[in-house]
């Protein structure tokens, strides 16, 4: 018998109403198993941070996308804890690069019975992130969603926010140190990666190691609109590394300096206008989370 208890973080805002569906099997299943578990659904932005922040149970599963994954990561502040992961949101980027199943039932059968897998955290100022912080156009394109998501839903949001998102991005001009070495960049997009992949599918980051103590970097600088259309699907293969305007680094603590304000899309979450005469901080915590895994 598993003598583990359990919390099961519902987030209703995830994938379309998709973890509200995941309700039925985990009832079934935890009460076949006899374990101790109890379910929360969430109210809003925060609120699984803060049920993770309280919850007293062994395990806290996190049923929704990334955004409540990294909520979750930024509220569990026992290194005790373990956090089982029910794929239920969109994208599902990070679940994917940890090879955690998307049927339900598989992933619970991990969720009680897979081995503790302890990985990196990265961190923006003083906000963790599991998967991917950005700057730039990804995180243009998700503001563009916000607002086209009144008047076009689903899919064809995305699309139209893409299309839109490319035709009006500008760049931006910062410096960025990287292990105190610096360098002026004109930039369509900084990504700063613990894990390979995000944004539905995007292998932004290919070789990207969640247990390297190191965060991988893909800077995409200045091109034409044309050429950036030409590049912009093989993100989804990891080919733009080959193009001449992307670069890829590895970096431990970094710091991005700009006048400008900037949003940035922490694990698919847009951070607004996050603004600091001393520049942004982001690095991989000294921090990491316990996770359960095949």
């Amino acid at each position: 018998m598993n003598k583990r208890s359990y919390l099961f973080i519902v987030n209703p805002a995830s994938g379309k109403g998709k973890p509200l569906d995941r309700l039925k099997i985990i009832k079934e299943t935890m009460e076949k198993e006899g374990c101790m578990y109890r379910i929360q659904l969430t109210e809003g932005v925060g609120h699984a941070k803060k049920l993770a922040e309280e919850a007293k149970e062994d395990v806290i599963v996190a049923v929704g996308g990334d955004g409540t994954i990294n909520e979750i990561a930024n509220g569990v502040k026992n290194g005790n804890k373990i956090i089982g992961l029910l794929p239920s949101g969109t994208g599902n980027d990070f679940v994917r690069s940890l090879n955690i199943p998307s049927d339900p039932q598989e992933a619970l059968e991990i969720i009680l019975n897979g081995k503790t897998r302890e990985i990196n955290l990265g961190i923006v100022q003083d906000m963790y992130f599991v998967n991917v912080a950005s700057v730039g156009l990804d995180a243009h394109i998700a503001d563009k969603v916000t607002s086209i998501k009144k008047y076009i839903t689903g899919t064809k949001a995305y699309i139209v926010a893409l299309i839109k998102g490319l035709i009006t991005y500008k760049t931006i001009q910062l410096k960025l140190s990287v292990d105190g070495k610096l360098v002026d960049i004109n930039t369509m997009l900084i990504a700063f990666c613990n894990g390979g992949s995000y944004g539905g599918g995007m292998k932004i980051a290919p070789m990207a190691d969640f247990n390297d103590d190191l965060l991988d970097i893909c800077i995409v600088s200045k091109m034409k609109k044309l050429k950036l259309f030409i590049l912009f699907p093989s993100i989804f293969k990891g080919n733009h590394i080959r193009y001449k305007e992307v670069e890829a680094l590895r970096g431990k603590e970094m710091v991005l300096y700009t006048n400008e304000k900037v949003k940035i899309n922490i694990d698919g979450e847009i951070i607004e206008a996050i603004e600091n005469k001393d520049g942004i901080f982001i690095g991989v915590s000294d921090r990491k989370i316990k996770l359960l895994v095949r």
